[in-house]
Order: C-alpha cells, then structure tokens, then sequence
C-alpha cells in the first residue's frame, strides 16, 4: 500500500444521522475519483470500510436498517 494516506470525511450516515472519517491511500483515492471501481482502488479496505465511503452507512447502521427483525417493525 502506498505509505502516502488521506483522511477523508464520509456523508452522512442515513441512520444515525453522524458523519465519519476514513484514512486511506491517496493514490487509491485518485483512482477512485477517476472512476476505477471502489473495490480495485481500495483492496487492502473492508467491504463495510468501502460502503462507508459510498453511502456514509456504518456497518452497524447497516445492520439495523436492513435487518430482518426491522421489516416486522411497524
């Protein structure tokens, strides 16, 4: 991994209405940006870490959005 990194700050989360930050490589960032897929640019990050870029969603945001037990709810 480039040793060159980034923060960046994420959208924010749909769920829990809060933002986030995200070190990553800024060679991997530019790739990003210039429309390589997510998941080329940033290898060495987590599909949750990825998602969090994309859509700002935590993993646990996610998780208690898109459960099961949530589509018995109301």
């Amino acid at each position: 991994m480039n040793a060159a990194t980034m923060v960046i700050e994420t959208r924010e989360c749909f769920h829990c209405h809060k933002f986030d930050r995200l070190e990553v490589p800024i060679y991997g960032y530019q790739r990003w940006k210039s429309g390589e897929l997510i998941q080329n640019a940033f290898p060495n990050l987590s599909a949750s870490d990825r998602e969090l870029l994309i859509s700002g969603i935590h993993s646990k945001c996610w998780d208690e959005a898109f459960s099961k037990d949530s589509d018995r709810e109301g």
